[in-house]
């Protein structure tokens, strides 16, 4: 099965689950310093669920909601453009990539924890005092590489239990996810953060990679990790595990002790439980 996975993902045809063009295209526009309002309203426009959402989410506890509002502009305004970015690729996710009948509980996981790790990752650049522009994203999209890996393994056919292929769909996620996110367009740094999240970087890499990893490692404190399926004796096989060595590495780079780890903690288990509610 990893054999077949790896030759899925070198064959120069494949293509990843689809994204919504209106994500990509936001994505390159918010990325303009000078990226106006009518602009990002008149490319909402053209897909009404995507521009639902992000009227919807004005008033959402997750965006620190005021209220509703009267048109999608003056959504558009409240969030600002590279949040009404972030809130457009987790519908987007939500309505696509994360959506495997087959798999249907573990792809609901992966992307419960895929958006509580964007958001714990806003937390933890705020507390490191440092832009937090590609935060979201980056935790969002950290873990895309599950959900393409599974798609690949049903490949318009019935899939294999998921026990037999998981220790494979595991440890070739951060490949996968390198992989989809170049193939979608989206930056080489980001694909470079989101292809070795479990690890070190070093460069202009590191310390998003560092919030990314400890992110990633607070989802589990917070009952939002990746757990994979039960083994033949109906244990939990192991999934996105961190080396603690990784961990502490990440922690030392940013600054973060245990008291400012545990203030993260408190900061983001309000939106955690509202997203679990969800």
């Amino acid at each position: 099965m990893r054999q077949q996975l790896v030759k899925t993902f070198e064959n120069p045809s494949y293509r990843p689950p689809p994204l919504p063009t209106i994500a990509i295209a936001l994505h390159t526009l918010a990325a303009k310093e000078d990226a106006g309002i009518d602009e990002v309203v008149r490319l909402l426009e053209k897909d009404e669920m995507l521009a639902g959402t992000v009227v919807r989410l004005v008033a959402s506890p997750l965006y620190a909601g005021r209220g509703p509002v009267k048109s999608l502009r003056e959504a558009v305004i409240r969030m600002g453009v590279r949040t009404v970015r972030d809130a457009v690729f987790d519908a987007a996710l939500r309505r696509g990539v994360f959506d495997l009948p087959e798999y249907k509980e573990t792809m609901e996981q992966i992307g419960l924890h895929s958006r509580a790790t964007g958001h714990i990752a806003r937390a933890v650049c705020r507390h490191a005092r440092m832009g937090e522009d590609m935060a979201f994203l980056c935790g969002l999209l950290h873990d895309i590489g599950f959900a393409a890996l599974l798609f690949a393994a049903t490949r318009g056919k019935p899939g294999p239990p998921l026990a037999e292929i998981w220790p494979e769909i595991d440890s070739l996620h951060e490949q996968a996810s390198k992989l989809v996110t170049k193939l979608w367009g989206l930056p080489a740094e980001l694909s470079t953060i989101v292809g070795a999240h479990h690890h070190v970087h070093t460069g202009a890499t590191s310390r998003m990679a560092a919030v990314i990893n400890v992110s990633d490692a607070l989802t589990s404190q917070l009952s939002v990790g990746i757990v994979g399926p039960a083994d033949a004796e109906g244990n939990p096989m192991s999934g996105d595990s961190i080396i603690s060595v990784d961990l502490s590495d990440s922690r030392s780079l940013l600054g973060l002790d245990d008291v400012a780890l545990q203030r993260i903690i408190s900061e983001v288990e309000p939106i955690v439980a509202q997203l679990a509610a969800e």
